[in-house]
């Protein structure tokens, strides 16, 4: 809560790095940063980044998130699964939001955090 860069970020940012079947769960997050070098530049809750290989199979479950403008940001993370999260987000906030690849940011998707 309150950090200077997302709340929870799980990065895979050297070769060989494995990032898969983690669970993110039971955490209150509030009022965190961005991280403008991999191309998030709106304060976020939780990140998952995968430079060197994908973020793979991640749970994200009871979780409370607020004051952030996204819930959960993913950049080149696949089988991201979430459940039973709280969220409040900023006005106009987005719950989830996908990039390709990190610092890739005209590709964004995700959907409404309302």
């Amino acid at each position: 809560t309150g950090s200077l860069i997302p709340g929870i970020v799980l990065h895979s940012n050297a070769p060989n790095d494995t990032m898969k079947k983690n669970t993110i769960a039971g955490n209150i997050l509030s009022a965190d940063g961005s991280d403008p070098l991999q191309g998030l530049d709106q304060k976020a809750g939780i990140a998952l980044i995968g430079d060197f290989s994908p973020v793979v199979d991640t749970l994200i479950t009871g979780n409370i998130i607020s004051q952030e403008s996204v819930g959960v940001w993913e950049a080149n993370a696949t089988s991201v699964h979430t459940s039973s999260n709280m969220m409040r987000l900023d006005r106009g906030g987005q719950s989830i939001v996908a990039v390709a690849e990190p610092n890739r940011v005209s590709e964004l998707s995700g959907f409404s955090g309302h």
